[in-house]
């Protein structure tokens, strides 16, 4: 409003600002003072703090015919409140690993953290937005604080919130996710699909169900039982204290490796390396196949559970329909196998299905150089260049089927030595077909012509081999 003495103020800005307005004066005893303009703002119920310094400036400069206005006062602003956030008790469940191997490349297919964690343990810390410090206006009036932003979070099954605390805890053991905004623990770590590029590498604590096949090239860990609906394809399955059941079939192509210290349940299996502590139990077939296993190896289909070629070392017993067959491939085992000797028995299984698979891909390269050697003009720079490489590839073939030999022949004296149990059995209910071999402690059984429906009693202490031929009732 308007005063006598040629000035007023002005509110502006929502009442934030305060600005005074000189106006012309026709003499010097009409010149206002700094008391008056504090008088008049306390009379018109402005409550903000005047900038004295600046308005004494402004009148010592203040002449008759000025006109001028100038911001004198303002309001306090509202203050922003701390916004809501988490502090993680264990790793941060949404980030991403970064696994390396000894070349220093990054798996891919390792990215995947699954936080395993045990029951009441502490998994985040919850701290919500809170509003900031209230502002007040020229005239004295309040204004409520800004609120900080919020997270979006609920808080899902098998876990507990305490506000008291600010803190969420764990009801069950499992593992600890933070998905779509919920946060919840899973007794069972569930894929309910393939198991591809998507999902990853798992290695965890907990039990794992995955309702579809696992892809080429994958890893599977626990500590617990692992169960698959699908099949296994050229993958890794390892049950380091638990059980592996594979509804499905693995098949192997020399890459596939499955362990279950309790034991392994699967439908049937091609080129693979099974183990367990415990029984193995596969329903139909074991083909081309390297088995380790601590009890006794069941094929428990009564139309299709053969066991031909492969591998295969049993501490107790076997029981199956049919071993070997009329011809190729050769399969040999090992009966009365002391378990102990399994972790570097597998080392060696390893490396040769290493070395098989590289001399596989060196062959291939073999083929591209010929294909090429051929598309090439002769004498060409680029022919020469293939030459060459045929030539080194054929030296690193040989150089590995070398080294293959040797490590051949380290298992085969491992795999004797290691045949240290004293009775074992062998229970076919219709054929042991010849090119079977069986090896014990101080026999070796040479079966060349077929056996039917026999039990074969080892005891290679007594040195000597019982084969039994149940009678036929009339």
């Amino acid at each position: 409003m308007e005063d006598d003495n040629c000035f007023y103020f002005d509110s502006r800005v929502d009442n934030m600002e305060l600005w005074l307005v000189l106006l012309p004066f026709d003499s010097d005893s009409e010149k206002p003072t700094l008391l008056d303009i504090k008088n008049s703002c306390i009379i018109e119920g402005f409550q903000c703090e005047l900038d004295e310094e600046l308005i004494e400036r402004k009148l010592k400069n203040y002449s008759t015919l000025d006109s001028s206005e100038f911001l004198v006062g303002n309001g306090a602003q509202p203050k922003k409140g701390k916004d809501a956030f988490l502090e993680f008790c264990v790793l941060d469940p949404r980030d991403k690993l970064n696994v390396f191997d000894e070349y220093n490349r990054k798996d891919y297919r390792t990215h995947t953290q699954l936080i395993c964690v045990k029951k009441d343990q502490e998994l985040l810390q919850y701290f919500q937005e809170t509003s900031g410090k209230a502002g007040i206006n020229i005239l004295g009036q309040a204004i409520e604080g800004i609120k900080g932003k919020a997270i979006d979070i609920t808080f899902g099954k098998n876990v507990s919130f305490i506000a008291d605390l600010n803190t969420l805890y764990a009801k069950c053991e499992g593992c600890f996710f933070l998905e779509s905004n919920i946060c919840y623990v899973d007794e069972i770590y569930i894929v309910d699909k393939d198991l591809d590029m998507s999902i990853g590498n798992i290695d965890t604590t907990i039990p794992i169900l995955i309702q579809g096949d696992v892809k080429p090239g994958f890893t599977v860990k626990s500590l617990k039982d692992i169960r698959i609906e699908g099949n296994v394809e050229e993958s890794i399955i390892r049950s380091e204290k638990g059980k592996v059941l594979i509804n499905g079939g693995v098949v192997g192509r020399k890459s596939a490796i499955i362990y279950g210290k309790k034991g392994v349940h699967i439908k049937y299996s091609h080129h693979a390396i099974i183990s367990s502590d415990s029984d193995i139990i596969i329903e139909e077939s074991l083909i081309q196949s390297t088995v380790s296993c601590g009890k006794t190896l069941v094929l428990s289909s009564t139309d299709h559970g053969s066991i031909i070629g492969g591998s295969i070392r049993i501490s107790n017993s076997i029981k199956a329909q049919k071993i070997g067959s009329p011809s190729e491939p050769r399969t040999n085992i090992f009966m009365g196998f002391d378990f102990e000797y399994e972790p570097k028995l597998h080392e060696f299984d390893k490396k040769i299905l290493s070395y098989e698979k590289e001399i596989i891909e060196l062959k291939d390269d073999i083929l591209d150089c010929e294909k090429l050697i051929h598309l090439y003009k002769n004498n060409s720079t680029d022919q020469q260049h293939q030459c060459q490489r045929r030539l080194k590839t054929i030296e690193m073939i040989n150089k590995t089927e070398k080294m293959l030999s040797e490590v051949k022949n380290d298992l085969s004296n491992l795999e004797k030595k290691a045949l240290l149990k004293d009775v074992s059995l062998i229970e076919i209910s219709n054929i042991i077909y010849g090119n079977t071999f069986v090896y014990m402690r101080s026999k070796f059984l040479n079966i060349s012509d077929e056996l039917n429906n026999v039990k074969i009693y080892l005891r290679p202490i007594e040195k000597e081999i019982e084969i039994v031929v149940p009678e036929k009732n009339d």
